[in-house]
């Protein structure tokens, strides 16, 4: 190997990288977003998880024990006049609360007689927090006195294993719904452009309307498919299981489809190529992983970044998945997922058909 031809094949490729601007931005950017989203978003610090109160007490011992929990950034109390430990359990189900504190009626005299005990009613479809949650309060109640015992594991709700697959699988799902439709058909239509068969087509009786929602449609189907699949290699080869309505899962994963390709479309309306649709579509994998609550609860986050995990799209998908699958929630408890990725889907098939039509044109 004669080694100027070597240093000649290396200069010529550091030109042609520092003349692609998007190459040059992923390769000095993108390393430092990544570090910083993660060094942000993951603290190592599960924090500001929230949790109700059932207070039937009502005495200085328990509102003394109630005090202790408000003052630890581990937990955000957001309710602490929940009537009963069945009303607990159904904001538990609908996703209001990640655990119910329940200090029973006799508490401060128990306390006294050396046997108080407290209830922990916690959410099991997220075994890190649910972990964190029940280490947190027998911590609390061994420091506020020795005498407490704390009743948690006949409590733990939904996924009382702690499996983390249950967990983890509603997630998986949604990130294939999220990525692959959307790279398959960003592809498909950049390479059409890079082939110029697109303004083969274009010139054809078939108007470039129906060119695109055709490819739009098979690449829905796929894309629903493939999720349905994934979800079923879960059920029949992992043990898991879906607590919820099928058909709303069904109607969640078709419509997130149709957003993921219209993002896909609207990719490929600014790239020459196949190689500029993918450069593209990278960043916005990235943030969507890491920052829409699929490993780390969006409640721990900094607040500066929490506002910017609700404009993703994922974060809906991901909390409405887990409630469906892993715990059974009505159409009341993911209703505003539904709400938020209807009208994502509805403005990104507008803006990526609007476009296509005028690059056509």
């Amino acid at each position: 190997m004669r080694l100027d031809w070597f240093l000649l094949i290396v200069v010529k490729e550091i030109r042609q990288i520092s003349r692609n601007k998007r190459v040059l931005l992923i390769s000095l950017l993108l390393p430092g977003l990544l570090m910083a989203l993660v060094g942000s978003a993951f603290s190592g610090d599960i924090k500001h998880i929230p949790i109700a109160v059932v207070d039937k007490d009502t005495t200085s011992a328990s509102m003394a024990f109630i005090d202790r929990l408000e003052v630890i950034d581990t937990f955000h109390v957001v309710y602490t006049n929940v009537v009963d430990e069945q009303q607990a359990k159904i904001m538990i189900r609908e996703g209001e609360v990640k655990a119910a504190v329940l200090l029973p009626e006799g508490f401060q005299s128990d306390l006294r007689s050396g046997h108080a005990m407290i209830y922990l009613y916690v959410d099991g479809s997220d075994p890190v927090v649910a972990e964190t949650v029940g280490q947190t309060v027998e911590s609390i109640a061994s420091d506020f006195s020795p005498s407490i015992r704390v009743n948690i594991e006949s409590d733990i709700m939904y996924n009382p294993q702690l499996h983390y697959l249950e967990f983890l699988a509603p997630s998986i799902v949604g990130l294939i719904v999220q990525f692959l439709p959307t790279f398959l058909m960003a592809i498909s239509l950049a390479g059409e452009k890079e082939r110029g068969t697109i303004e083969q087509l274009v010139v054809t009786p078939i108007g470039g309307l129906e060119i695109l929602l055709g490819k739009m449609e098979t690449y829905c189907v796929i894309g629903w498919f493939d999720a349905i699949l994934a979800l079923g290699i879960a059920v029949t080869l992992f043990g898991l299981r879906i607590q919820g309505s099928i058909t709303l899962i069904a109607l969640f994963l078709l419509v997130f489809t149709v957003a993921s390709v219209s993002v896909g479309t609207l990719s490929s309306v600014f790239a020459k190529n196949q190689t500029q649709a993918m450069q593209q579509i990278i960043p916005f994998i990235y943030v969507s992983i890491f920052l829409s609550g699929v490993f780390y609860p969006l409640e721990s986050m900094p607040a500066y970044l929490r506002p910017v995990a609700y404009l993703i799209p994922m974060t809906y998908m991901n909390h409405a998945l887990r409630g469906l699958i892993t715990k059974g929630m009505s159409i009341n408890g993911v209703l505003q997922d539904f709400i938020a990725l209807l009208i994502y889907a509805a403005v990104m098939m507008t803006i990526a058909v609007a476009l296509f039509k005028k690059k056509l044109e």
